[in-house]
């Protein structure tokens, strides 16, 4: 019984023990590896092989790039879409400014009115009278939110009463008025002189950030031109690759098919052979519907202008890696200050700052100051048109009249308390931004100088490898002398040696890409 019962645990432990092997692996755990030798970039080797494998008939990702940005300001939907809310906001701006300059405003109310009226004193009678006026109004808004107002007016009249025999009479009568509206604590303190500068800066933010949008639209479409183009021939690229691989797959698969007929080879080596080269099409036919769509998505993006179907690397910006790259703190401040995103965060900030300190002048209290002053004289009965005007500057006195009025209510109060926590959380909201935006650019710049390091390493690798498909070819070459290898065979270390070039090619390009980006956002490369 106790042998029975071994035998069963033993049969257990077997079972048991593959299940725990094949259970969810820790995934924490932390390799030691022996680091092998580095293999460091010949920058003399780069060079040469950049001259070697550069067309000069095409042109360069920054020739690509200014034509691109000339076709897109010709004509682009989005981009004239972004230059009209541009001309609109100057517009808004040259309008608020011109609204401070002096305003003229003629009126005759009446121009000419005709009169009869009950004579109240001892003449009695009827006063039949001809009137003729005309006033002018000068305004201006005051840099404190308020509003000054001088009008003038003058009349003339001629008057004659129906029960006097005395001939018609002329009498003059000119005044003027100046007023002045001032809403209080609408700025800073009771009465802020630089209320309507304050509210201008608001409106030139607001038309530099559509001009913001604009620039940072056309830099974002030519950025995303130059992926495309750098896409399209990694693809085309691949297209080449591939196309190589399929004709000798299938001569190999010609040469299966005859040896699998004589007994060579069995039918699962030639299965194999038919899978392989129905994955090369298919690959062949995706990379082809990629290349389509992204000829499609040019054609529209350069505006049916003839975009590069190549293109070639930037030579020179590949002389030596700035120091700036692998300076965070350098770069993060250099990125700052040319930021779009971050203009327009400090813009929008400064902006709701301005909201804050100011206060609608609608919903302030009022203070109103009014002068007027006009002379008085009494006309001599059938004095002449001009004997009038002799009587009004010999005898007229001075009248006048100063009031000082103010207004405020309890809802302007609380509104206006409303209207302040609305701009103070306004104001916090804006700070979060311009921090997300700082947060944003210097993940930017650790994300940069990862791939910068990243595209270095697998470029030194990529430029061992060639050499090594280089020596792969001739050692190929040599053995096909000798009857030990075939055409195939040298052209597969061809097409590796073809791959090889490619990579070198593709990460050179993506360098170029981030070089030009940098530079584009004010970072001398």
């Amino acid at each position: 019984m106790k042998k029975f019962l071994l035998q069963i645990l033993s049969i257990l432990v077997v079972v048991v023990s593959p299940l725990a092997a094949t259970s969810y692996p820790s995934l924490d755990i932390e390799y030691q590896v022996e680091k092998g030798e580095e293999i460091l970039l010949n920058k003399d080797k780069l060079n040469n092989f950049i001259e070697q494998w550069q067309d000069n008939s095409f042109i360069t990702f920054s020739e690509a790039q200014a034509n691109l940005r000339k076709a897109l300001i010709e004509k682009n939907l989005d981009l004239e879409q972004m230059q009209s809310l541009y001309r609109i906001q100057q517009q808004q701006m040259l309008y608020q400014q011109r609204e401070q300059d002096f305003k003229i405003g003629v009126s005759s109310q009446p121009l000419y009115s005709l009169s009869r009226s009950l004579n109240q004193s001892t003449t009695g009678g009827y006063d039949l009278s001809n009137t003729f006026a005309v006033g002018a109004t000068l305004s201006k808004n005051l840099s404190t939110g308020g509003l000054a107002s001088l009008s003038a007016s003058y009349s003339s009249s001629l008057t004659n009463n129906s029960n006097s025999s005395s001939d018609w009479t002329w009498s003059q009568s000119p005044s003027a008025n100046i007023t002045i509206n001032q809403p209080l604590w609408i700025g800073d303190g009771l009465i802020d002189p630089n209320y309507y500068k304050k509210q201008i800066e608001k409106t030139e933010i607001s038309s530099k950030n559509a001009k913001i949008s604009y620039d940072q639209l056309l830099d974002a479409l030519v950025n995303q031109g130059n992926n495309q183009l750098s896409t399209l021939q990694t693809l085309k690229e691949s297209r080449f690759i591939l196309g190589e691989q399929l004709l000798i797959e299938s001569t190999a698969l010609k040469d299966a098919k005859k040896d699998l007929e004589e007994g060579r080879i069995s039918r699962n080596a030639y299965e194999s052979r038919v899978l392989n080269i129905n994955q090369i099409q298919y690959s062949l036919t995706e990379v082809e519907r990629q290349i389509e769509a992204i000829e499609d998505s040019l054609k529209i993006l350069w505006n049916n202008y003839d975009y590069p179907d190549q293109i070639i690397i930037d030579k020179d910006l590949f002389e030596s890696v700035p120091s700036i790259i692998f300076d965070k703190p350098q770069l993060v401040k250099t990125l700052l200050e040319n930021d779009y995103l971050y203009a327009q965060a400090i813009g929008n900030l400064r902006s709701a700052e301005i909201d804050a300190m100011l206060k609608n002048p609608s919903d302030a209290p009022m203070l109103s100051l009014s002068f007027q002053v006009s002379p008085y004289y009494s006309a001599d009965s059938g004095s002449s048109f001009f004997s009038s005007f002799e009587q009004l500057f010999s005898d007229g006195s001075p009248l006048f009249s100063l009031s000082i009025g103010f207004s405020a209510s309890d809802f302007s109060r609380s509104s206006t308390k409303l209207s302040s926590s609305l701009a103070q959380e306004s104001v916090l909201q804006a700070k979060i931004e311009v921090e997300k935006v700082r947060d944003d650019i210097e993940q930017q710049v650790e994300t940069i100088q990862r791939n910068v390091k990243s595209l270095l390493l697998n470029l030194s690798i990529a430029q061992y490898d060639f050499e090594q498909r280089t020596n792969d070819i001739e050692v190929e070459q040599i053995r096909f002398e000798i009857g030990m290898a075939n055409e195939n065979s040298i052209k597969a270390k061809q097409i590796a040696w073809y791959d090889s070039a490619f990579l070198i090619l593709q990460n050179l390009r993506e360098l170029n890409l981030i070089a030009l980006d940098l530079q584009s956002r004010g970072v001398d490369i």
